[in-house]
């Protein structure tokens, strides 16, 4: 079986969706508005994109992605919370992800996250955060072919728990997707 050949053509793709929960001991916490962009975070406030295009014929590019979020009222003892993101890989419906997209074989840890702030936006750990990533599912949602979900968690240590703002922006942390052993996958769609 052959998979397509990453390095043909360009891959576009657009976040379907990011959920982003602030897990506390006792209190879950609704968002008053929740965003993504690739480099930044989401104008207004940031110069990030909704879409990237990228080729794939690099094996040390990387892309960053910023979930970025606000609260409707002020929130304190804050100290972790969980990335949710939800992709939609632009292709026939009914067609397989890509090879590329499948994050396993020789392309397993392609994503990483960190707690590095955007350039625009406020870092939600004041500087003391870190990002971890959790897993990546492809199929999920709901079975689609062409869907995968990313899971990030983004955190700092309990005693040095933050209080967020009602109304400010924040960055949970940075996603990294890296373009790692992409020629690999080239090379086993060919043979």
């Amino acid at each position: 079986m052959t998979s397509p050949r990453p390095g043909r053509s360009t891959i576009a793709f657009t976040v379907a969706s990011a959920l982003l929960a602030v897990c506390l001991a006792a209190h879950p916490a609704a968002g008053a508005g929740l965003s993504i962009a690739w480099d930044d975070c989401r104008p207004p406030l940031g110069s990030g994109f909704n879409n990237k295009l990228f080729g794939c014929a690099s094996d040390i590019q990387e892309f960053a992605l910023f979930p970025s979020f606000s609260l409707a009222a002020s929130l304190d003892s804050v100290y972790s919370m969980e990335v949710v993101v939800d992709f939609n890989v632009h292709g026939t419906d009914g067609d397989p992800l890509p090879a590329w997209w499948l994050m396993a074989g020789c392309r397993a840890n392609a994503w990483v996250a960190d707690g590095t702030a955007s350039n625009s936006c406020t870092d939600a750990w004041g500087g003391q955060g870190t990002g971890s990533f959790q897993g990546w599912i492809p199929g999920t949602p709901g079975n689609s072919t062409r869907h995968a979900r990313l899971l990030v968690a983004s955190g700092t240590l309990p005693q040095d728990a933050v209080t967020l703002l009602g109304g400010a922006s924040y960055t949970a942390c940075r996603i990294l997707l890296r373009s790692t052993n992409t020629s690999c996958i080239t090379r086993s769609s060919t043979s």
